[in-house]
This record gives C-alpha cells, sequence and structure tokens, in this order.
C-alpha cells in the first residue's frame, strides 16, 4: 500500500487528472446507454427519417432548415445510420448522441486544464457534466445530438486555434471546426460568436474578424438561399423580443443552475458571487482570461439569440433542459476556475471536490433517470402505436386519418409507414397488444371534422348508455344524450363505415375510443379528444367494424347524435 502511495505520488499532475478523467468517461458511457434503453424515436426525428433524402427525390432535401436551424450534417447522420440499421433500432442513434456528449466533457476537461483550474477540480467537473441533469433532454434524445455537436466543435475550435500571433494555419482549423459546427444547429452562430470574442481579448479586433469572416459567410450564404425562408416557431418584432430578452436570459441562467445543483432559488447567489469574482480578478487581456470570459458570456450571449426567434414562447421556454445543457457547459470553465481558486486556500481541498462530486452527480443521475422512465413511458406507447398502426395498414383496412402519433410524430404519416414497413425498416421483435391494436384504430380509422370522409353509408348503433340518458329528438334518426355524471358515454357498435353528426349545445370535449366487444370490453385504445363549440355540427367518421366505440359527449347541456339506431335503454 506504501509502495502504491508513492508510485501515485510520483505520478505527474496531468497523468493523474488523466487517469481519473479515463475512468470518469469509461464508467458513464455505459451508465447513459442504460438509463436512455427505452427510448425511442420521437417529433423532429421523423423529419430526418421519412422526409429527408441526399440523393433522389425527397420531399426535403441537405439544405432547406429544420424550423431555423442549418441542420445538413445531422441529417447526414440520420441518413447514413438509417441506410444500416433503418428504425429497427434506437441504440446506433443513441450511440452516437452519448459519444459526442462525452466529447464535450472531454474538450470542457481539456478546456478547463489549459486555463489553470486544479486537476482534482476540473476532473470533477468534467465526471458531474457527463451526467448533467440539467440538460437531460439532450442526452435522451438522439436528435439533439445536433446541440450537442454543434458545442463540441465550437469548443474545439477553441482549442484548436493559436493564442497569440498573427492569423495563421491553426486559425484555418478554427474556421473548419466553427462552419462544421453551424452546419449541426444554430448554437454554431454563438460558438462562433464566442470564438470571435476570445479572438479579440487575445489577438486584437482585426485577427477577431477574421477569426469568424468565412464561418459568417458561409452562414450567411446558406441563409439568403434557404435559411431566410425557414418556419418561425413563435417569432415575435424585434422590438417586442428585446424588451423580453432581460426575462428570458436571466430565467434562463438561474433555472439552469438551480437544476444543475438541485436547489431551488440558490441560482441568482451563484451567478451574483461568480459574476463579483470575475469582475475582481479578472485581466481580459491576460491568460487564462480571455477563453474563460468568452466561453462564460457566451451563456447569456446564447439565450438571447434563443429569445430572438422563440420569446412568443414565453420566458418559462428559457429553462428547457436542452438550452440549459448548453448555458451549463457554457458556465463551467469559469465557475471550476473561481472553485479551484477558492479550494486552493483550504486543507480539505480533496474532501470538498470528492464530497460535491458525488453530491452534484447523485443529483444528475436522479434527474436523468426520473426523466428517461417519464420519456420512455411515452415513447414506448408511440412505439406500439405505430408499429400497430403500421400492421392495421398492411391488413388493408380503411382508414380517413393519415397520422397514427400526431401529438409526438406529427412528421410521420401513413404512406411513410407503409414505405417503412415494405422496406423491413421497422422493428420485427415487438409483441403488440389489442390495446395496441385499439390505438392505432383510434388514430386511423376514426375523424372527427366539418365533412363526412368518403362515402360512409352505416348507421350506428347504440349498445348502452353510460352516465347520461337518452332523450327523444325530432329525427328518428337522432338521439339527445342527456348528461346525468361528468362522464356521459354512450357506446356504439358498427357493421360497414359510418359518419354520424355530434352537435353539442355546450362548448367542450368530444371523446371517442375504441373497446373491444362483450365479454372483453375493458380492453380499450388510448382514444382520441377534439374540441367542439356549442351549437356546430360536427361529422364523426368511423370505418372500424369489429370493435365498439365509446363516444364521450360535453356534460353540460345535450348533445344531439344522428345516423344511429337499435336505441338500448339506459342502464
Amino acid at each position: 500500500m506504501e509502495r502504491l502511495s508513492k508510485a501515485w505520488a510520483r505520478l505527474p499532475v496531468r497523468r493523474r487528472a488523466s487517469l481519473f478523467h479515463g475512468i470518469s468517461l469509461a464508467l458513464a458511457l455505459p451508465l447513459l446507454l442504460w438509463i436512455d434503453r427505452h427510448q425511442w424515436f420521437s417529433g423532429d426525428e421523423w423529419d430526418f427519417l421519412v422526409r429527408r433524402g441526399v440523393l433522389g427525390k425527397s420531399e426535403l432535401g441537405l439544405w432547406e432548415p429544420h424550423n431555423e436551424h442549418w441542420s445538413t450534417l445531422p441529417i447526414l447522420v440520420y441518413r447514413g445510420l438509417f441506410a444500416i440499421f433503418g428504425a429497427r433500432s434506437y441504440f446506433p442513434y443513441l450511440l452516437v448522441l452519448i459519444l459526442l456528449h462525452l466529447l464535450v466533457a472531454h474538450l470542457l476537461w481539456r478546456l478547463m486544464l489549459r486555463l489553470g483550474v486544479d486537476w482534482l477540480v476540473a476532473t470533477a467537473a468534467a465526471a458531474v457534466f457527463m451526467v448533467v441533469g440539467a440538460g437531460w433532454e439532450n442526452l435522451i434524445n438522439a436528435f439533439q445530438l445536433t446541440f450537442v455537436a454543434s458545442i463540441a466543435f465550437g469548443l474545439l475550435a477553441l482549442l484548436v486555434v493559436p493564442e497569440r500571433g498573427p492569423f495563421g494555419r491553426r486559425d484555418l482549423g478554427g474556421w473548419a471546426c466553427i462552419v462544421i459546427s453551424l452546419l449541426f444547429s444554430g448554437v454554431g452562430l454563438t460558438m462562433m460568436l464566442i470564438l470571435g470574442i476570445v479572438t479579440f481579448l487575445r489577438r486584437g479586433w482585426r485577427t477577431a474578424l477574421l477569426a469568424v469572416s468565412v464561418p459568417g459567410a458561409v452562414y450567411l450564404l446558406w441563409y439568403l438561399q434557404w435559411g431566410r425562408h425557414a418556419q418561425s416557431v413563435q417569432q415575435e418584432p424585434l422590438k417586442v423580443s428585446l424588451q423580453h430578452a432581460p426575462e428570458f436570459v436571466w430565467r434562463g441562467l438561474v433555472d439552469s443552475v438551480d437544476r444543475f445543483t438541485g436547489l431551488d432559488a440558490v441560482g441568482p447567489v451563484v451567478l451574483v458571487v461568480l459574476t463579483i469574482w470575475l469582475i475582481r480578478r479578472a485581466r481580459p487581456d491576460a491568460e487564462p482570461w480571455p477563453p474563460a470570459l468568452g466561453i462564460a458570456v457566451g451563456a447569456p450571449l446564447f439565450l438571447f439569440l434563443i429569445d430572438l426567434r422563440r420569446s412568443g414562447l414565453g420566458a418559462a421556454n428559457a429553462s428547457a433542459p436542452r438550452y440549459s445543457y448548453a448555458v451549463i457547459a457554457l458556465l463551467l470553465p469559469a465557475s471550476a476556475l473561481a472553485v479551484s481558486a477558492l479550494l486552493a486556500r483550504t486543507p480539505l481541498r480533496v474532501v470538498l471536490a470528492l464530497t460535491a462530486t458525488v453530491v452534484l452527480s447523485v443529483v444528475g443521475i436522479s434527474t436523468l433517470n426520473d426523466q428517461a422512465k417519464i420519456y420512455a413511458t411515452i415513447k414506448q406507447e408511440n412505439k406500439h402505436r405505430i408499429l400497430a398502426a403500421a400492421a392495421l395498414l398492411r391488413s388493408g383496412a380503411e382508414t380517413v386519418s393519415d397520422v397514427p402519433a400526431p401529438e409526438y410524430n406529427p412528421d410521420l404519416h401513413s404512406s411513410q409507414l407503409r414505405r417503412l414497413d415494405r422496406a423491413g425498416e421497422l422493428p420485427g421483435n415487438v409483441r403488440l397488444t389489442a390495446s395496441d391494436r385499439l390505438t392505432a384504430s383510434d388514430f386511423l380509422q376514426l375523424a372527427f371534422g366539418a365533412e363526412p370522409i368518403g362515402n360512409e353509408l352505416g348507421i350506428g348503433t347504440i349498445e348502452q348508455v353510460i352516465g347520461a340518458e337518452l332523450v327523444g329528438a325530432t329525427d328518428p334518426a337522432c338521439v339527445r344524450v342527456q348528461p346525468r355524471s361528468d362522464t356521459p358515454v354512450i357506446v356504439l357498435s358498427f357493421d360497414q363505415a359510418t359518419a354520424m353528426t355530434v352537435t353539442p349545445t355546450r362548448r367542450g370535449s368530444l371523446t371517442a375510443q375504441f373497446a373491444l366487444p362483450p365479454p372483453r370490453t375493458d380492453v380499450r385504445g388510448r382514444g382520441r379528444t377534439w374540441s367542439v363549440a356549442g351549437g356546430s355540427i360536427g361529422v364523426l367518421t368511423v370505418t372500424a367494424t369489429h370493435p365498439w366505440l365509446r363516444l364521450g359527449v360535453v356534460p353540460d347541456g345535450t348533445t344531439e347524435v344522428c345516423n344511429v339506431t337499435s336505441i338500448a335503454p339506459s342502464p
């Protein structure tokens, strides 16, 4: 033991740091993959999987923006993975995300050491960032490789460019890194500006302009050709966005720190103390302050740029975990520098550093695991529904709706799902339940609107009335439903496709849910909900004939349902 202690003492500081850092990376990779083991494709990912193409015809190409982001490289990553793995497994997509995230942690570690942060503090800070629960959205959704890669290549640019001297060959590497960062997402704009700030503080304004000139010109050319046509996401006029900017930026900074530490209301204190410390200690014209200050300023700058495009979503949107991830990454080097200076004065340096690492890691892992479980439930339901929808389409059943999972996967349509199914690109080892199949019917064989869809000639048969009673109507093909509870339901069966009119007297919600006929009426689909206005006539089109339909009407006033017959008595 004494021999090991002496050998450890003889190790250079950098070797000690590298050893512990390597161990933390090796542990984080399987841990994160295990936490994410139940995730699946959702939301924006289907844009890359079914709407984008590299060669040949496709709905969208490599250069059109995704929302307002330039996303050429993530599209290529997704198309490459899809060519090999299809949508049969989510693991390869997640693996790329986690590797990029660990690259960010590694680059932050190298930057902190270059800034002169104590090796123990730098290694501990990087380890905590590897399980950053405050940024969980960027660690459980493979699509977020767009943000993560932009940050990674921006940090790489800061490590590549020289600290002093005129513009040279190493700056060409900085150009390349920033262009790649821009090609992944709009976060690249923040990383480009950070590089410009750091270069300005180190080498003057002329070199700084050169450092951002080519990446800026490349982005401008793309923006003029494609980016300016991007679909806006709740963008407000510039004057309004600027008015909201202070609140938006402050909210994003405070909430990021609160969630990172796991302590409510600690964010303002930490931010104020850090700012005061930087003002008192920083010398912008001397190392290590140019990169420390430039990266730290990048955090509010990042949120400000987000505000210009998303302020219409409200200040609460600044707290989105995907933004917190970037904020924490950008604040980490300066924070580690401050902690390093503080711990240098205490003999308890090792104990305090290790205790903080354990506490913050537990907070991060707990948050990640909790959020992964929540979203795994949602994504697995969507996965089963989508695969059940593929089976329904394969059977040739008549459908009246086109999107099997509109809440989280609006870009996936029936025609695309058929194409994926025929090509064998979907998972084949998933056991679908009766409830999964009913949910697929809920979303593909039901439609509600102003007009019927198709020539549906059937008539619905009322089998049961629950929490309501039926009263007479002027038309013999109609019934009026009088609620007697908060959840009035009529249960209908169909022998062929049917279109029924539904007219409530009060505003509210209409629900529809397929269920198996007796004796298994407890097996049901997830159901659909539509908002309805009082006095308006809506048409509910139903094409499924095997299951029964549980139609929930507005619990206030009465609702007239037409094109029904065989009225069953109320229980």
